[in-house]
């Protein structure tokens, strides 16, 4: 409790007065945002690009910490996500055991657990490198996570702060969201597994236990406690 907590880069950027730079590209969507930034170069602000910068960074804390939106990009990636996975160069012979796995594509929500839990150790075993990814295929401009984040907080591209809401919308998704979503699937990914693996594991062992303990051959059990 006493360790000093790591300062973000939005809190950084509000020490340096760049605050009310991004509340006031929120409040009127209609003006251009490097025309506002000009007022709040001075000190460690040393340039239009730094002053937008900061405000950037504070408008993506925001987007980071808006539960709601988190859940419906969470919910938009176990839809559609696809897990990859690619051999590390070099490793060929080595990771030869993983061999299935070189050049493996797959959905990540219908992913069985026996493959998972082989692909997982491939990773840590530092043979495979796995990927989570969401509307690689979409040649859209705006990508639906990015047109997600849009929708939660009302940007469009009437204006031109709302153009550069949108941008922000799209560097955060791609920088921060999207790479702590994907550690998220990977972590219930294994979960899932390991839950499907002691799922057989019990039931196998189940069958084992209640075999006849001779096969056809009639037994008679004696209560040592009698």
């Amino acid at each position: 409790p006493f360790k000093p907590k790591r300062r973000t880069r939005a809190e950084i950027a509000r020490e340096r007065g760049l605050g009310p730079l991004a509340d006031a590209i929120w409040a009127d969507r209609t003006l251009d945002p490097a025309k506002l930034a000009e007022t709040f170069v001075q000190g460690e602000v040393t340039d239009v690009k730094v002053a937008l910068d900061g405000a950037r960074d504070i408008v993506a804390e925001a987007f980071s910490e808006n539960a709601d939106l988190l859940k419906r990009l969470r919910q938009h990636m176990r839809d559609g996500a696809v897990l990859k996975a690619r051999v590390v160069a070099g490793k060929q012979e080595a990771g030869a055991k993983f061999s299935d796995y070189f050049e493996h594509t797959e959905r990540w929500a219908t992913t069985p657990g026996h493959r998972a839990l082989a692909m997982l150790r491939g990773w840590n075993e530092e043979f495979l490198t796995l990927t989570i990814e969401v509307d690689a295929d979409d040649t859209s401009p705006i990508k639906p996570a990015q047109r997600i984040i849009a929708l939660a907080f009302h940007i469009s591209d009437k204006g031109a702060a709302d153009r550069w809401l949108m941008e922000v919308a799209g560097w955060t998704w791609r920088v921060k969201l999207s790479v702590s979503l994907s550690l998220d699937l990977m972590r219930e990914m294994r979960e899932r597994a390991e839950q499907e693996a002691i799922h057989v594991f019990a039931r196998n062992l189940k069958d084992l236990l209640l075999a006849a303990p001779a096969g056809s051959r009639a037994t008679m059990g004696l209560d040592p406690g009698i």
